[in-house]
Formats: C-alpha cells, sequence, structure tokens
C-alpha cells in the first residue's frame, strides 16, 4: 500500500510492477511516473501467485466495495516487468506527449546505462534461469498440502466490552486471562494458547478430563454419563452416575490420557458386555436405559455403514493418509449450487474410507446426509439419530452399495459352489454371526425368487451387474450372482447389519 493516497478529483497516472518473486519488495507502484514509498501490511505469499484468469479485478480487495465512484480511463497490461525509465517514459507519452524528446536528450548516463544494458542477452538469460527456478520451486511448494494455523500477534490487540454488543460502541477494555471461576489459582494474565492449553490439560482441571471420557463413553454407548455431552453448564443435565464419571476422568488423566486404555476398559467392562434385549418390566422401568442395566442399542453412524459395506464386499483401501477422494454422488448437485461439476474417481478413489470422502459444504454428499451424519457448518458433538425409509432405499439403490453388494456376492460364490454356504458367508460378512435356521430359510427364498426373476428378464440381470466399476469374471453365472446380489442388498439394510447391539 502506497504510503500517499491519490488525488481526489483529478486523474492520476498508475503504474504497478511485480517481478514474479513472491515477495512484496517486489512489487513496485509509480504515481505519475514517481516511485512511491509503500507500507507493507502483509507479505504471506508462499506459493505461486498465478490465480484463475475467469476474472481481473481492479482496485477491489477480498470483501472490499470495490473501486467506488472512481473511473479508469486506459488499461495495458504488459508481459515483463517495467523499469523505472520505462514506467517514466510510458507516463510522458500519455500525458506529455511534447515532452518526450526533451526527456529523452536530459536522461543522465546511469539511467541508460541501466536501461540498454537491461536489455542485453546475458541479463535475459538469467531472467529466463531465474524464472525457471522460481517455476521448479513453486511446483514443490504446491504438491505439499498444507492447513491453516494461527500465529500469535507480537503486539496484542486491544479488546473492549462493546456495549449492547455494537462494534462502534467500545467500552472497558479488557485483557487475556484464563478464567478463575474453573480453575481459581493460577490465574494468568495475558495468556497465549500455549498457556490455555497448558491450563486445560492439568490434572486438577474439573471438565477437561471428565467431557473427554464422557464423549467417549457416549460414543460406546449412544449417550454420555451427561446426556447433554455438549453442555456442561448450568443448563446441562446433571450425569446419571457422577462418581463413575469422576473415577473415569481421574483415571484417564492418570493413564497420560491415554484414549485406547479407555476404550478398551469400557468395552471389557460388565456394562458394555450385557445383552441389548431388555425384559418388558425393565423397559418400562428404565426406558432409555439411564441404569446401564443392559448394553448399548444404537444405530451406526453414516461413516460406519457404507465402510462396513465396502469391507465386506473386500473393497475398503486400508490405506491411511491421502488427499481427499470424491466417490459415487449424485450428477448435477454441484453444478446447480455452485456452477461446478463433480467428476468421481474411479477405482480407489470410490473405495476409500468415509473420512477421505470430500466433503463440500454447500453441497454435501448426499447419501451420508440421509444416513444422519453432520453437513459440518458448525460444530456437532452430538448427531441427531433417526430411522427413516429414504435410508433403506439409499441402502438398496446408492451405487455404493449395490456395487458393494456385487463384490461381496462374488466373494460368495468364489468361496463355495453351493447355495447354502454362500448364503451363509453373505450373512456373516454382513452380521457378524451365522444365520439361524429360519433367518437362512427366508434368504434362500428370497434368491430363488430373484432367480427366477433374472431368469426371466436377462437384460436387468446384467444390468445390475454392470453398477460400479469391478468387472464380472466369466466364471460367474450372471444370472445367480445377480440373484445373490439381490440378497446382498437386502442384508444391507437387515437390522443386525446397520444396528449395534
Amino acid at each position: 500500500v502506497s504510503k500517499d493516497a491519490l488525488p481526489i478529483n483529478q486523474w492520476a497516472h498508475v503504474t504497478v510492477t511485480y517481478d514474479g518473486s513472491s515477495r512484496a519488495d517486489g512489487l513496485k507502484i509509480y504515481l505519475d511516473g514517481e516511485l512511491q514509498e509503500l507500507n507493507i501490511v502483509r507479505d504471506k505469499l508462499t506459493r505461486t501467485i498465478a490465480a484463475s484468469p475467469a476474472e481481473l479485478a481492479l482496485g477491489q480487495r477480498f470483501r472490499d466495495k470495490g473501486f467506488k465512484n472512481g473511473r479508469v480511463d486506459e488499461l495495458k497490461v504488459f508481459a515483463a516487468e517495467l523499469s523505472a525509465l520505462e514506467v517514466q517514459y510510458i507516463y510522458l507519452k500519455d500525458e506529455s506527449p511534447a515532452n518526450i524528446r526533451e526527456f529523452l536528450y536530459n536522461l543522465p548516463d546511469e539511467a541508460l546505462h541501466e536501461f540498454f544494458t537491461a536489455e542485453q542477452g546475458k541479463i535475459d538469460e538469467l531472467r529466463s534461469t531465474l524464472a525457471e527456478l522460481r517455476g521448479r520451486r513453486s511446483k514443490v511448494a504446491e504438491a505439499v498440502s498444507e492447513i491453516m494455523v494461527m500465529v500469535e500477534d507480537k503486539t496484542p490487540r486491544q479488546t473492549y466490552i462493546l456495549t449492547r454488543g455494537a462494534y462502534d460502541a467500545p467500552g472497558e477494555m479488557v485483557s487475556r486471562a484464563l478464567p478463575s471461576a474453573i480453575l481459581p489459582e493460577p490465574v494468568e494474565q495475558n495468556a497465549n494458547r500455549r498457556d490455555l492449553a497448558a491450563w486445560l490439560t492439568r490434572p486438577e482441571h474439573p471438565l477437561t478430563a471428565r467431557v473427554a471420557v464422557n464423549r467417549f463413553w457416549q460414543a460406546m454407548f449412544g449417550q454420555g454419563l451427561v446426556r447433554t455431552s455438549e453442555d456442561f453448564g448450568l443448563q446441562g443435565s446433571l450425569p446419571t452416575h457422577p462418581e463413575l464419571l469422576d473415577w473415569l476422568a481421574v483415571d484417564f488423566v492418570e493413564s497420560g490420557w491415554d484414549v485406547k486404555r479407555l476404550l478398551k476398559m469400557i468395552v471389557m467392562s460388565r456394562a458394555y458386555r450385557q445383552i441389548s434385549d431388555p425384559t418388558r418390566e425393565l423397559l418400562e422401568l428404565d426406558p432409555e436405559n439411564t441404569l446401564l442395566a443392559r448394553g448399548p442399542s444404537q444405530r451406526l453412524p453414516a461413516e460406519m455403514i457404507r465402510d462396513a459395506a465396502l469391507s465386506a464386499g473386500g473393497l475398503l483401501i486400508p490405506r491411511l493418509g491421502g488427499p481427499p477422494v470424491k466417490p459415487y454422488q449424485p450428477a448435477g448437485l454441484w453444478k446447480e449450487k455452485s456452477g461446478k461439476t463433480y467428476t468421481r474417481e474411479e477405482g480407489e478413489g470410490s473405495h476409500r474410507r468415509s473420512l477421505y470422502t470430500y466433503w463440500k459444504r454447500t453441497s454435501p454428499p448426499p447419501a451420508m446426509m440421509t444416513l444422519d451424519a453432520s453437513n459440518r457448518e458448525v460444530c456437532v458433538v452430538k448427531r441427531q439419530v433417526t430411522m427413516t425409509p429414504l435410508q433403506m432405499l439409499v441402502l438398496l439403490n446408492d451405487p455404493q452399495y449395490v456395487e458393494a453388494a456385487k463384490a461381496l456376492a462374488m466373494r460368495a460364490m468364489a468361496e463355495s459352489n453351493e447355495l447354502e454356504p454362500q448364503l451363509k458367508f453373505v450373512f456373516r460378512s454382513l452380521a457378524a454371526r451365522a444365520p439361524d435356521k429360519r433367518e437362512l430359510d427366508v434368504i434362500e427364498r428370497m434368491f430363488q425368487s430373484q432367480l427366477e426373476d433374472f431368469q426371466i428378464d436377462a437384460a436387468s440381470a446384467m444390468s445390475l451387474l454392470q453398477v460400479g466399476d469391478a468387472a464380472v469374471g466369466e466364471e460367474f453365472d450372471a444370472i445367480r450372482l445377480a440373484a445373490l446380489t439381490v440378497v446382498a442388498e437386502g442384508l444391507m439394510t437387515y437390522d443386525e447389519t446397520v444396528m449395534k447391539r
């Protein structure tokens, strides 16, 4: 930013040059041919300055009103950085053509030497080499994933209590401090984020460990010992088992905040290993299982349902880390919201864990949303769990689940040539147990019914088997494989597949 403002109500000749160095000192501003003194507000560019060529904005910056009530008479763009001499020449040519001859005659020898030296072949070669090196550096930088981090200001910003919440009505000045009402001693004045982190994890802190173990308990039982896991304040619920919550919190801290140890202890506890089915009397007495008299019973979250289906079909990619991927999604959703096109990644990109699914805030994956995933617009500590017919339609028709069912059917047919072992394999892969005789009879009738339908309408069977990236080998009977795929799809909606009991 130039220290001097543009003159008002008169034309000004402004020239901006940039040397491609990605540094603030590589940019110069000239006003009427004269170099201006600059204030450097930000110098944080670490990657290429190249941006989308779709739009060129003049006199505007991010979230600014733009060049208001002003005019632009002429715009020139040059393919190279202009020297100071060239800037002066262009200014005189545009503003005072009659003075160009006098300007050239009166040029000092140093200015002429600088100008003509810059045009020599050696300088051009060095500039070309510099441009190539900068390009290579930018490619290396672009390949490295970055995340946003916060940096402590060297000079803390003055902060005030806003009168009635109005930004233009500052009241009493306040400074940073740790809340003494929660942990009285010691209270650090002007504490930074590191001090806050150390304060939060002090062994005697009354909240951090309790909030943490309560959320882990909620993940395993469906609800925490404090039901309002998002609110431990005065508006929140009291713990149903306060002594258990205290003991778990103290043990968690003394173990060195060992999460794996805590989860192992919970799943091996007698409370967790109980049967989930309640008696009629217990259901009337304790419908929400507040007394922990039975094991947990809850619908699995969207990510677990999808990952379990891919795992059962042998499609899940176990590799850790890497960039986000774009699996199956109905066509046109991005186009409708942002004008962009969503392109599905075939193969591995559609079979990675749900953790790596690319998430667009204005257009989240619809299958995930149907299964009650958070839209991530706000932080959600506890998801709302619903049971709707639309969820079953997703499990029966979404290409991700149809493909997983087909892959599971192929695994079953590769395991055995007999129908009963194939059905048992599919059931066990999804429900984690062998079917009883009654269940086996039901899915066998389902298989036979679908087999008869596909024998009459072979085109429908072939259409079903076309879903997904994996090709069907010639060793499989396509009609039987399609019938077994439908059985696998049906079992993906089975209560024991999507519920934890």
